[in-house]
């Protein structure tokens, strides 16, 4: 009896020691369960209701009693229709599963559901995690906006806009690249730069640009570029590129400048034979901006007044010292006048530092900005026959 007993009060101790770690795990668990900020359900093979977290009991409105229930007759507090039928396939299947859910007040939550595993390894259930993603959503979703709202400025700018992987392909275009050049995004988009339109972008100056210039410099401004595309013809373009190291891509603005260019030449023809012409006249040329009082002249003006060399400064008060004291008061009155009919037309005679006189005849017009206020006077001066 005494050895009878002394087995019994060895199992009893070890009985004892097994309640109190139980208590102690099932007191653990408690206040792990209280102090997890993720919502988590643990359903039996039934999908009936056995434990869940404080943060569980907020999104499905659980109260003590609900223990035991079908999860399906409870209502959440977020949109999940396939919910019971997901729970059943992680039970068929043993293969976790994933969703995305929106709940109340704009809130989202990622839901995980995997089978519960007891220590011998059967599956007695599933565990249901809700974990709460809202600020990564709105930080998506501000992103997502802000990406729309970049695109938008990008598709609306007039200069043609391509964005290069490191690789030199086309990561994407805006509209008006693909109008400039009279391509589609089909025949753009992940293809090399210069494979673009039948390898029409294959340009020396472009391989210059984008595999020696640009790795060194990463802010290109200014590169301009001639070349013959087969849809548009012989173009000039002026690129600008930038390297984004932080995302590893390329922006190339391409400004086509051809009608500039055409106008450029053509000004300067025309600069060329106006300046002939007035040379065969023996004429001088002066254009005054009246708001910096101050008049670009050619040599042959400045000839005029008996300098031979070009004058940094030049203006009417300057003018004025060169014409003789009794000329003076019609040269200022022609000026005024000049202001308000908008023509110039005065002769005067001017004292050349020799001491020869010689008299001079300005002719002008006068130009107006949009709110009719004179800017600007530009004519011509010639030398006249002393009458």
């Amino acid at each position: 009896l005494q050895s009878i007993n002394e087995e019994l009060q060895t199992v009893n101790q070890e009985l004892k020691s097994k309640v109190e770690e139980t208590t102690q795990a099932n007191s653990d668990l408690q206040n792990l369960f209280a102090a997890t900020e993720i919502a988590t359900l643990f359903l039996d093979r039934d999908l009936n209701i056995e434990r869940y977290t404080p943060r569980a009991a907020e999104l499905f409105n659980l109260m003590p009693p609900d223990r035991g229930r079908p999860i399906g007759h409870l209502r959440a507090n977020f949109v999940y229709d396939n919910f019971t039928a997901d729970a059943r396939q992680v039970l068929r299947t043993l293969v976790p599963l994933e969703r995305e859910v929106q709940g109340d007040s704009n809130s989202w939550f990622q839901v995980n559901m995997r089978p519960y595993r007891t220590l011998d390894d059967r599956i007695d259930g599933v565990v249901i995690t809700f974990v709460d993603v809202t600020a990564n959503k709105e930080q998506e979703l501000a992103l997502r906006n802000a990406k729309e709202y970049a695109e938008s400025i990008v598709h609306t700018i007039p200069d043609a806009l391509l964005v290069l992987t490191t690789g030199l392909r086309v990561a994407t275009a805006n509209d008006s690249f693909y109008a400039m050049f009279a391509v589609s995004p089909a025949d753009t988009e992940n293809r090399l730069v210069y494979e673009l339109g039948n390898n029409q972008w294959d340009i020396s100056e472009l391989r210059t640009l984008l595999e020696e210039i640009l790795p060194q410099n990463k802010v290109i401004t200014g590169y301009e570029v001639t070349h013959t595309f087969e849809e548009i013809g012989r173009r000039t373009m002026l690129l600008n590129a930038r390297q984004l190291d932080h995302v590893q891509l390329i922006l190339l603005a391409i400004t086509d400048i051809t009608e500039r260019k055409v106008a450029e030449e053509a000004q300067r023809e025309l600069q060329a034979s106006l300046a002939l012409a007035l040379d065969a006249a023996n004429m001088g040329s002066w254009d005054l901006d009246l708001t910096a009082n101050q008049a670009r002249t050619d040599l042959r003006h400045n000839q005029l007044f008996g300098l031979p060399e070009p004058v940094a400064t030049w203006n009417p008060t300057i003018a004025l010292e060169h014409v003789i004291p009794d000329d003076r008061p019609l040269f200022e009155t022609a000026y005024q006048q000049a202001l308000a009919t908008g023509e110039l037309d005065v002769q005067m005679r001017v004292r050349w530092p020799d001491g020869s006189i010689h008299r001079l005849h300005d002719r002008g017009r006068v130009y107006y900005d949009n709110a009719g206020n004179p800017v600007r006077i530009a004519g011509v001066t010639v030398e006249v026959d002393g009458e």
